[in-house]
């Protein structure tokens, strides 16, 4: 009994020992994993900004080029807040491009990107203020033509900026939920049923315009994601390979020195058995010799 009171002690901290090693590397593990799992993430979002910003200067072109006309269409030069909004939409759109210049200079590392991340989605936001100010401010129920021309033109940035802007949620969602609610919501304002119609359908234009993008978004992400593990499983492979080289040159190199050492007893062998046969000749040969002379000495038989 004394000794298995003993032994109860000694076997709970080995048990303990033994939780707190599988403890340790359950976290450990979970660390490990963790810290992959952020790598990934910040290889995506670089990648992903990086897509917003080989997409930027095409944005900004075709801002420019639908403002214009639209500025013409409302008023031209003729009508001072056309002519603030324009100015406005040019500022907004030379500092987007000023941004992606910079961008593009500075070549920013993973870790880097989501300052970027962050400039990119500033410019779209204020990009989505001058649209959806425009809407708020140039439609005018007396002119149905003027509205419809208004409606089409602010559609049609939203559709153009979802493929740009795809590459990440918060660039899409900043660019597409600011334009299109602001110009739903100016139809509704104006009340009647038809109106309040226009309002609706432009509010489930823009839901349905986010939800494809969205699509879009995580198809993208997806697809990175996977290149990302091929380039990771093509460095795994490579460093297999590498260390099965290795391995093979290593076994090459011992079993040539144990071919040289087999070699070298051989000859060390040889050398031996050469030696003894020589040493074992050479007290033989007087007891040769005298059993010769004998016979030669011995009286011949008789008859």
């Amino acid at each position: 009994m004394v000794t298995n009171s003993r032994r109860l002690p000694s076997r709970l901290v080995r048990g303990v020992a033994a939780l707190v090693t599988l403890a340790c590397g359950a976290i450990a593990g979970q660390a490990a994993r963790t810290s992959v799992s952020g790598d990934r993430r910040r290889q995506v979002l670089a990648a992903e900004t990086r897509l917003l910003y080989e997409n930027a200067t095409t944005g900004v072109v075709t801002t420019l080029l639908i403002a214009l006309p639209f500025a013409y269409a409302m008023g031209g030069a003729s009508s001072l807040p056309v002519s603030i909004w324009l100015f406005a939409m040019i500022a907004i759109a030379a500092t987007r491009f000023e941004i992606g210049r910079r961008y593009w200079r500075a070549l920013p590392t993973d870790r880097e990107s989501h300052h970027w991340n962050r400039a990119f989605v500033t410019g779209a936001a204020l990009a989505a203020a001058g649209w959806g100010t425009a809407a708020m401010l140039f439609y005018q129920s007396a002119e149905p033509r003027r509205g419809m021309f208004i409606v089409f033109v602010v559609g049609g940035v939203m559709l153009g900026g979802a493929s740009l802007l795809a590459a990440r949620r918060e660039a899409f969602l900043t660019f597409l939920l600011p334009t299109g609610l602001l110009t739903a919501i100016r139809l509704a304002a104006e009340g009647g049923e038809e109106h309040l119609i226009m309002g609706f359908l432009g509010a489930l234009f823009t839901a349905a315009t986010v939800a494809t993008t969205w699509r879009f978004h995580q198809t993208i992400e997806s697809s990175l994601n996977l290149r990302f593990e091929n380039h990771d499983l093509i460095d795994n492979l490579r460093a297999a390979k590498s260390h099965t080289d290795a391995l093979n040159r290593e076994l090459e190199l011992r079993v040539s020195d144990r071919t040289a050492r087999l070699t070298e007893a051989d000859r060390r062998k040889d050398e031996f058995l050469a030696t003894l046969a020589h040493e074992l000749r050479n007290p033989l040969a007087p007891i040769r010799f005298e059993l010769e002379n004998l016979q030669d000495s011995s009286p011949p038989p008789v008859a």
